[in-house]
């Protein structure tokens, strides 16, 4: 696992999640809705404890108000992917990508996916987009911990454990299948079904 300063100009970017423009804006103006009105009531409460519950109430809304439009441009971008002629990068929305993962060090690259029992929808859930190692114990890189996985192989030949990205925008999971086709159709091994759940392997 290395890291440098990102993937190249020509990489293939593939959006995984992040909210739309007019979800954004629908829910700002739901915040500045919450805040005028417990502001009002603020103001105009009978009694202390009204004023001071309304005040408290309105003080905690326009805090998390300030964190959502510090964070509203990386909830935009989304988290993300990128492959190169490097590996595979990874953000989480934020301006740089915290890691790559080497094509060297990749033993197979696919899409998991996984039906709960209990769900009562007959259409998949929970794709993922997974990267197995060539290395039999590996370990995580730091920055990338919270994205490994135990799982039961899909192959003879790979290991237990992988890093596991969530397809959860549209068209994510063609997109990556794309992506792996142009940079190293080698270590593209399709999709699998998961009879049992992945575990988070983060100690």
């Amino acid at each position: 696992m290395g890291k440098v300063d990102g993937p190249g100009s020509d990489a293939t970017r593939v959006k995984l999640t992040g909210l739309g423009a007019g979800c954004l804006a629908l829910c700002l103006v739901f915040i500045a809705a919450m805040i005028g009105s417990l502001g009002h009531t603020a103001l105009t409460a009978n009694g202390s404890s009204g004023r001071i519950f309304a005040g408290a109430c309105a003080a905690a809304v326009l805090a998390g108000a300030l964190w959502f439009a510090v964070r509203s441009p990386a909830m935009l971008r989304g988290a993300a992917l990128a492959f190169d002629g490097q590996g595979i990068w990874w953000t989480d929305g934020d301006s740089r990508y915290a890691g790559l993962i080497p094509w060297t060090e990749i033993a197979a690259v696919g899409v998991g996916t996984y039906r709960d029992p209990r769900s009562t929808s007959s259409s998949k859930l929970d794709a993922w987009l997974e990267v197995y190692l060539k290395d039999p114990a590996p370990q995580p890189a730091p920055e990338l911990s919270h994205h490994f996985f135990e799982v039961v192989s899909p192959a003879p030949h790979l290991g237990g454990h992988c890093y596991r990205f969530q397809l959860v925008h549209d068209g994510s999971a063609q997109a990556v299948e794309q992506a792996a086709a142009r940079w190293n159709p080698a270590l593209w091994h399709g999709t699998w079904d998961h009879a049992h759940r992945p575990r988070s392997a983060r100690h």
